[in-house]
């Protein structure tokens, strides 16, 4: 994999590209942007200069002022280009919300871009994204996540 400096202008986003970004993921987006740099190439099908990965990195950079960013590069068709753009930003996988909460200061995750909504933060909960609660069977204590969504009976 090569990876090269593309002119922003030169870049095509395709109509049918379903993903958005809101305000707040731009705003947070821009912060790691000025404050790392552009770090994450762009994927780019050569037959036709379209963004089959990277279209709000692209808008954002935009925004920033770029003129060029790291792009790679692949020769698709049209239904290869499509099927690896939903690829690309649907298997983003998913957080394990107790390394989060064990790992990270909430502040910290605030800072870039978690919400209290996200991090599901009670108000007896402010240095914690999880807690504790009594085991019924051994009175031990069980850290429990804030985003467990049910609670199976032992």
């Amino acid at each position: 994999m090569q990876i090269e400096q593309v002119k922003i202008e030169t870049l095509v986003s395709p109509d049918w590209n379903p993903r958005q970004g809101s305000e707040k993921e731009a705003k947070d987006l821009k912060a790691s942007i000025q404050k790392f740099g552009f770090v994450d190439p762009i994927i780019v099908n050569k037959r036709n200069n379209s963004v089959v990965g990277g279209n709000f990195r692209v808008k954002v950079a935009k925004e920033l002022g770029f003129t060029e960013i790291p792009a790679v590069f692949v020769d698709l068709d049209e239904a290869q280009e499509k099927e690896l753009n939903i690829r690309l930003n649907k298997n983003t996988g998913v957080w394990d919300w107790d390394k989060l909460a064990n790992e990270f200061d909430v502040d910290f995750l605030k800072d870039i871009g978690f919400t209290d909504f996200d991090l599901k933060l009670g108000k007896e909960e402010s240095e914690s994204l999880g807690y504790s609660i009594d085991c019924p069977h051994c009175q031990g204590k069980i850290k429990v996540s804030n985003r467990v969504k049910t609670v199976e009976k032992l």
